[in-house]
């Protein structure tokens, strides 16, 4: 137990002699080491890699979307454009809100019912052949969740209602209206920081799911020249919407072979965004505009690291888009790679066989990968500074360990002198103590409390009657034996002899299938020294010694008398 005891502490010790020698580690060295093999050096691969997979992310949307029942809303609305102006020309003309503008109200009931007695063949035909359209869009299971009646139903309705508005308010409603109520909620795309937007063939803006308000924008492609682009292609780029910086992908909307317009998801820049790059790079990361940061992980009290970007996004050359530009001297205080966000200046061919670039904005922003050397240096401080309260915590557990076991291990000695004391001042009857462990301390308290009981011919106390009844059991035959190896028994030391005798007792009486619960050491041994006391006397000899023999189905000692080793 003891050895086991020792053991942990030279384990606990040689842990501790390993986080000396780790503590040992310059820091200068480190940080050397950090600058040899810079974090941000290869980080542009990591932040392509995130940047593609937003961006398929985006196309996966876009696929959705154009697998919606959003294509057939605009091909129908297209078809029946014609019709729709010429309705809004005849109310418009019988019911002008110009005569009488406090009338509107009123106007406008007129015009509904204008529309209901004269329209309803056109509005029947209608939704009739928008719910035939839907119905044959593959994969879409809108109309089975939906009964048909009750679907053709919901739409009369709605044209009913936007019909005597006119056509920009039946646009609004099959656009807007469905994408923020059916189609949107069925892809699961209404997280808040993605904008969907919708034009119609002619690159009219008609929905943008963060704004209801939003509609009829006649100039959407003349400021954002990509949706021209996605006439035929899908576009990543750039957009600036009323409420900051997005991300986009546009693509074509079809109905079959026909194009009737272009869907647009974009993805908000803000903190979150670059936050989830920087969690994926484990370094900060800037995106900036003109020379300016857009979002950034930097955190806005530290100025000096906000400079440093600033700096570096203003030294970006604009003639070598894809150069990846490192920034930070050996020793300073701050490293950066900063590269464009989109390296090509991609064209997009329209179908009169025009270019258009990206807007402005996606040529110009610039990404700006970035560490602070100092927080650096800090963080290995506080680990070299844990590793030194760790090793010398661990140092003081193993001197208290050390102490506690020394104690635990001195403890019994210090109750044996004691108790040896308490002999040579005549108190004979004092009992050494004795736990069943089998270690030192316990077979010297044993062994002394018999060497009292033989010196002053006391018994030893019997703990139990069952072992008394066993001594008194005990057989000795009075004869001696035949002498036989006596030179060898003479020689052996006591302990092993007593312990010899005892052990082949013992397993004698197991082969003879008796009980040996109640069979002691101490209690044998002290019967054997006294009866070698007795034999001794009876035979003239100053020595005598058993051996154990079986006889008659038991174990019995045989003593054999010899002279006293010289």
């Amino acid at each position: 137990m003891f050895n086991a005891k020792l053991g942990m502490l030279l384990f606990l010790l040689t842990v501790l002699g390993i986080l000396t020698v780790a503590n040992q580690i310059d820091i200068g060295q480190v940080t050397t080491a950090h600058q040899e093999e810079s974090p941000v050096r290869d980080a542009y691969i990591g932040f392509d890699a995130l940047r593609e997979l937003q961006a398929l992310q985006r196309r996966a949307l876009i696929t959705r979307l154009q697998g919606s029942e959003l294509p057939a809303y605009l091909h129908q609305l297209e078809a029946s454009r014609a019709k729709f102006w010429a309705i809004q020309e005849r109310v418009y003309s019988l019911y002008n809100p110009a005569d009488n503008p406090r009338e509107e109200a009123h106007l406008q009931e007129a015009r509904q019912l204008d529309v209901a007695l004269k329209d309803k063949e056109f509005i029947d035909n209608f939704v009739t052949s928008l719910s035939r359209k839907v119905r044959g869009i593959p994969h879409l299971n809108h109309l089975g969740e939906l009964n048909e009646d009750t679907y053709q139903s919901e739409r009369r309705r709605d044209l009913e209602v936007c019909i005597p508005i006119g056509l920009n308010q039946c646009f609004y409603e099959f656009t807007y209206t469905r994408l923020r109520e059916d189609i949107l909620p069925r892809i699961g795309l209404e997280d808040e920081d993605y904008v969907v937007i919708v034009t119609d063939d002619r690159h009219v803006g008609w929905a943008n799911s963060s704004n209801a308000k939003w509609a009829d924008v006649q100039d959407f492609a003349q400021d954002y020249p990509m949706v021209r682009g996605s006439r035929r292609n899908v576009v990543d780029g750039l957009i600036r919407l009323e409420n900051g910086y997005f991300l986009v992908t546009a693509a074509p909307l079809h109905f079959k072979a026909d194009y009737v317009g272009s869907v647009l998801v974009a993805y908000k820049i803000d903190r979150d965004y670059v936050d989830s790059i920087a969690k994926g790079l484990g370094i900060d990361v800037t995106l900036g505009v003109e020379g300016k940061p857009l979002q950034t992980t930097v955190d806005a009290k530290d100025e000096g690291h906000l400079q440093f970007i600033e700096s570096v996004l203003a030294k970006l050359p604009s003639d070598e888009r894809h150069r990846r530009v490192h920034h930070g001297e050996p020793h300073g205080m701050y490293e950066s790679l900063s590269f464009y966000y989109h390296p090509d200046r991609p064209n997009m061919p329209l179908s009169d066989g025009k270019e258009v670039l990206n807007p402005r904005e996606i040529e110009k922003m610039r990404v700006v990968l970035s560490v602070d050397r100092a927080a650096l240096h800090q963080v290995f401080s506080q680990i070299k500074f844990i590793n030194i309260a760790f090793g010398l915590g661990l140092f003081g557990l193993a001197v208290l360990l050390l102490w506690t076991a020394a104690r635990h291990y001195t403890a019994p000695f210090e109750k044996i002198d004691q108790g040896i004391h308490e002999v040579i001042g005549g108190n004979y009857g004092y009992h050494f103590s004795f736990g069943e462990d089998n270690d030192l301390p316990g077979a010297m308290a044993q062994n002394l409390n018999l060497m009292v009981a033989i010196l002053t011919g006391q018994s030893l106390p019997d703990e139990e009657e069952d072992s008394q009844k066993w001594v008194d059991s005990l057989l000795i035959r009075d004869d001696a034996g035949n002498g036989n190896g006596q030179s060898e028994v003479a020689t052996e030391p006591a302990e092993e002899y007593y312990r010899r005798v005892f052990n082949e007792y013992i397993a004698i009486r197991t082969t003879l299938g008796k009980d040996n619960e109640s069979v002691t050491y101490p209690r044998f041994v002290e019967k054997l020294v006294r009866s070698e006391q007795l034999m001794s006397e009876k035979m003239g000899v100053a020595m005598v010694r058993f051996v154990v023999e079986e006889r008659a189905g038991n174990a019995v000692l045989t003593p054999m008398p010899m002279e006293r080793k010289s």
